[in-house]
C-alpha cells in the first residue's frame, strides 16, 4: 500500500510538472508571436542584420544571437554579457540608439545604401549624409535629398520600400 501511495504521488507531480511546462511553453508561444524585432536590418541577400545596442557592435542574425525580449520587442546582442546590462538599464542604452535604415548590402568595401530620395546607390563613409528619424538611420547621396526628406520623411520612409534593388 505504502509503495502504491509513493507511485501515485509520484505520477500526479509528473503530470503537474508536464502541465506546467506546457502551460508555459503556450504563453511563450503567444509572447513570441506578438514580439517585433527592434534593432534589425535586412540586407537584399536576405540577411538579417543587427547593431547590438550595448556595444554597438554590428552582426547578422543566427540562431547562436543572443537576445533580450523588452516591452514587446526583441533587442539582438553581440554576446550575452551585453544582454544582461542592456535588460538592467534598458533606458541608458536606446537614448540616441539608431540602426541603418537603408542600407541594402554589407561587403568588404562596407555598407551599400541606397538613397532614400533619389534610389541612387554608394557606400557608407565618414562624409555620407544622414538623418535620423524613429530609431532609424537614413543615408543620402547629396544635400539636396537630405533636405527634402527632412521636409517630409513620410513620403520617403513609405517609398523607401519601394526602392529599386542595387
Amino acid at each position: 500500500m505504502k509503495k502504491l501511495t509513493i507511485m501515485l504521488v509520484a505520477i500526479l507531480m509528473l503530470t503537474f510538472a508536464v502541465s506546467a511546462i506546457y502551460a508555459k511553453t503556450d504563453e511563450n508561444s503567444k509572447k513570441k508571436s506578438s514580439v517585433t524585432e527592434a534593432n534589425v536590418w535586412t540586407t537584399e541577400d536576405g540577411a538579417k542584420n543587427f547593431k547590438c545596442p550595448v556595444m554597438g557592435a554590428e552582426g547578422v542574425v543566427n540562431s547562436k544571437t543572443t537576445y533580450s525580449i523588452v516591452d514587446g520587442k526583441k533587442y539582438y546582442h553581440c554576446c550575452g554579457g551585453c544582454s544582461v546590462k542592456f535588460t538592467a538599464n534598458t533606458a541608458k542604452y536606446l537614448d540616441g540608439f539608431v540602426v541603418p535604415a537603408n542600407v541594402v548590402k554589407t561587403d568588404k568595401d562596407g555598407k551599400h545604401y541606397q538613397c532614400a530620395v533619389s534610389g541612387e546607390t554608394g557606400v557608407v563613409g565618414k562624409e555620407t549624409l544622414f538623418s535620423d528619424k524613429d530609431g532609424k538611420r537614413y543615408y543620402f547621396c547629396c544635400d539636396g535629398c537630405k533636405k527634402e526628406f527632412d521636409k517630409d520623411s513620410g513620403k520617403f520612409i513609405k517609398s523607401d520600400k519601394k526602392a529599386k534593388k542595387m
